[in-house]
């Protein structure tokens, strides 16, 4: 029964945020054709903008990575997270971006076992590698996308977790870089009737981890992205952006073709400590198509 209870509150939030307005869903139809986002009443827009072109440019990225991110800046975008030189030697990479105005901002982890194996057993070789890829690709971020079930299945574990990346943001820092850390939807699973990101954050030290705090999973998660924002001012530098599908399974839309309400996203994001706007899409139609409606919306896009 308090499963189902927490079930209803998770829908019930998702249908009356304020991230996820019904009035918006008519100016968002998902159509087949890349349509800009409309215009708002607003004057104030977002200039400048990035993208996470690995999930999003699927087999076209592996195959023309030169092509792809060409493609990318043609289209405006002057910020990238990566953390694949896709061939290339690391300064040959940064040579091919800065060529095209595009800026390594974030730099990823591969997975959570460096981090982990550094904060727990004190070895350094993984992290150091992340840290000298991440500089020679210009960026002044690392991020921890995921962690593991040890960490993810208990209160006490997701307190776990929070020392673990306090301690690897603690070493990235004396190396001249910061640490984010990446949310998905399980951060807004209750575990205990708590909210794992409600634990999470409170236990990180903002000088050592904050968060690239995605808008998407908060909200599959059930959990309303403004209402979070605000909860924790300061906290999230990152955003990681795409829309949400108006259907059953609330499923990833690219940019302006679903329901999520960008406008007080945005408004609360300089509260929030938000430095950079990045498009994500984890699994496109067409990665040309979702790569160009990005840049259509932040092009169009006033709040």
């Amino acid at each position: 029964m308090k499963r189902i209870i927490l079930a209803a509150l998770a829908v019930a939030a998702i249908c009356t945020a304020p991230a996820l307005r019904a009035a918006d869903r008519a100016a968002h139809k998902p159509s087949g054709k890349a349509k800009a986002a409309p215009a708002r009443a607003g004057t104030r827009q977002i200039t400048t903008f990035g993208i996470i072109p690995k999930r999003i440019g699927g087999e076209w990225l592996l195959k023309d990575p030169r092509g792809v991110y060409e493609f990318i800046a043609q289209l405006g975008y002057k910020q990238i997270e990566r953390n694949d030189n896709y061939g290339m030697t690391p300064q040959a990479c940064r040579a091919f971006l800065d060529s095209l105005k595009l800026k390594t901002i974030i730099w990823g982890f591969t997975g959570p076992d460096d981090i982990i194996s550094f904060a727990t057993e004190g070895k350094t070789e993984g992290i150091d590698q992340c840290i000298a890829l991440a500089k020679a690709a210009g960026a002044k971020y690392v991020v921890a996308y995921s962690s593991t079930k040890k960490y993810t299945s208990t209160i006490e574990g997701w307190k776990e977790w929070a020392g673990v990346l306090n301690k690897t943001g603690e070493y990235c820092l004396s190396k001249g870089m910061k640490l984010l850390c990446h949310n998905h939807a399980i951060e807004f699973t209750p575990v205990d009737g708590q909210l794992p990101f409600d634990v999470l954050v409170p236990n990180l030290d903002p000088r050592f981890c904050n968060m690239e705090f995605d808008v998407y999973w908060c909200a599959k998660g059930g959990s309303d992205p403004v209402a979070v924002m605000k909860k924790y001012p300061g906290r999230m530098t990152a955003l990681h952006l795409k829309d949400m599908a108006d259907g059953p399974d609330r499923a990833i839309a690219d940019m302006g073709q679903g329901i999520m309400n960008f406008e007080p996203i945005f408004d609360a994001a300089p509260a929030a400590g938000v430095k950079f706007y990045i498009i994500e899409n984890d699994n496109p139609a067409d990665p040309r198509t979702s790569i160009r409606r990005g840049a259509e919306f932040f092009r169009t896009f006033r709040y």
